[in-house]
C-alpha cells in the first residue's frame, strides 16, 4: 500500500501541531511496513527530515508560499502519476491543480473557524469541500467528531476518531536550565480562544500566586498589547517568554510546578498530553476536548470565570500530595497515546477504503 501526504501544511508552518502530526504519522507508518511518502516540495518546515520525504527546505521568507505552490503542484502531479498511490492523505484544506486518482483521506483537527466565522468563511468552505470529497475522515478527538457531525452533517460511518500522541522528548534537563524559582508553564500560541488574557488576570488577582510563582510562556515573543496588559496588571516582572527546541521544552515541562492550559476550545490539546508524559501536573480548562485527553489526571477550572481559575490554582498548587498523585496518574494515562497506535488505527482506515 502506498500513501502520499501532500505539501500544503509544510509550506505553511515551520513548527506546529498539524505538521508534527503528519511527520510522526508518516514515520510510524513506515516502521509498520507501509510505503508512506511526504511530497513536501519547496517547504519551510523544521520537522521534515530526509527519510520518506521529497522536498527542499528554504528560509521562511515573505512570499515563498505563493511562489512555491506552482512548483509543488507539478511535483505532486508527477509523483502521483509515477507511483500511483493508493491513498492521498491531505495535510490541510486548500486545493491544488492536480487531481489525484487515488482515494482521499482528510484529518479534521477542530471546528474553531466554523464556530468563529461560520461555514461561509473561505477556509470553512474549503474544508467542507474536502470532507465531502474524501472517502474517509479522521477526527483527532471525540469532541471534534461531535462538532463535525453537527456542523457538516457528515455520515457517522465516514468519520473515525484517532487520537494524537506525544513526541518522545529527549531528557536533557541537566543541560537545559529553566528558572530556579517555582513557575507555572504556558505552552503554545496565545490567540483569543487560548484564553491567555483571562488566565493572566486571574493570576494577577492572587497575592500568593504572584508571590510564589512566575509564569513562563513557551512560544512566540509577547506582543505590545500583551506587554501593556502585564504593566496594567502589575505583573510585567513575573511573566517571561522563552523559546527553544524539544530538549528545552521538555526541561521546562519537567521542572514546572504545573502546566496551565486555559483554552476555551481545543481540537485535542497536545501540551496537556506532553506535560503528562513529562511528569508535569496539569491544571486546565474543563471545556472541549481537554477532559477527553487528561481524564482524571488533571484538575479543572471554569475557563470562562477568572475567579474559578484563581481559586483552583491556589488550591491545587500548594497541595504537594495532590500534585504528586497527578504526576503518577498523568504518566500512566499518557501511555495510552502513542504514534504506533495512531498509525495502526489510521492504517485500518486506509485498508477499509482499499478493501484489504
Amino acid at each position: 500500500m502506498r500513501i502520499l501526504f501532500d505539501s500544503e501544511i509544510f509550506c505553511m508552518e515551520p513548527y506546529g501541531g498539524i505538521s508534527r502530526y503528519f511527520v510522526e504519522l508518516a514515520s510510524a507508518l513506515r516502521s509498520q511496513g507501509v510505503d508512506s511518502r511526504i511530497v513536501a516540495g519547496v517547504h519551510i518546515n523544521k520537522y521534515i527530515h530526509n527519510e520518506g520525504t521529497i522536498g527542499l527546505r528554504l528560509p521562511n521568507v515573505r512570499g515563498l508560499r505563493r511562489l512555491a505552490r506552482p512548483c509543488n503542484d507539478v511535483l505532486g502531479a508527477c509523483y502521483s502519476r509515477w507511483v500511483h498511490p493508493d491513498i492521498l492523505h491531505k495535510t490541510y484544506y486548500g486545493d491544488h491543480r492536480w487531481q489525484p486518482k487515488s482515494s482521499v483521506v482528510i484529518t479534521i483537527h477542530d471546528m474553531i473557524w466554523e464556530r468563529l466565522e461560520g461555514v461561509a468563511h473561505p477556509l470553512s468552505r474549503a474544508k467542507a469541500s474536502w470532507i465531502e470529497r474524501a472517502d474517509a475522515v479522521v477526527a483527532i478527538s471525540e469532541f471534534t467528531r461531535t462538532e463535525l457531525l453537527e456542523i457538516y452533517r457528515v455520515p457517522e460511518s465516514k468519520v473515525k476518531v484517532i487520537h494524537l500522541a506525544s513526541r518522545n522528548f529527549p531528557d536533557r534537563s541537566a543541560i537545559v536550565a529553566p528558572p530556579k524559582d517555582s513557575y507555572l508553564l504556558y505552552v503554545g500560541v496565545r490567540i483569543w480562544y487560548k484564553n491567555f488574557d483571562r488566565f493572566v488576570k486571574a493570576y494577577s488577582a492572587s497575592r500568593i500566586l504572584k508571590q510564589d510563582f512566575r509564569v513562563v510562556c513557551f512560544g512566540k515573543e509577547f506582543s505590545d498589547q500583551e506587554r501593556r496588559l502585564f504593566v496594567e496588571l502589575g505583573v510585567q516582572e513575573r511573566i517571561v517568554q522563552v523559546q527553544g527546541d524539544d530538549s528545552t521544552l521538555a526541561a521546562y515541562y519537567r521542572n514546572a510546578r504545573a502546566l496551565v492550559c486555559p483554552s476555551l476550545v481545543e481540537g485535542f490539546g497536545l501540551p496537556v498530553l506532553e506535560a503528562m508524559k513529562c511528569g508535569c501536573p496539569v491544571i486546565c480548562s474543563g471545556m472541549a476536548s481537554l477532559p477527553e485527553v487528561a481524564g482524571d489526571a488533571a484538575v479543572y477550572f471554569d475557563a470562562g470565570d477568572e475567579e474559578s481559575i484563581r481559586v483552583i490554582l491556589e488550591s491545587a498548587l500548594f497541595d504537594d500530595e495532590r500534585l504528586k498523585t497527578m504526576v503518577e496518574v498523568g504518566k500512566a494515562r499518557a501511555l495510552g497515546f502513542s504514534w504506533e497506535k495512531c498509525a495502526s488505527e489510521t492504517l485500518g482506515v486506509y485498508q477499509a477504503i482499499c478493501g484489504s
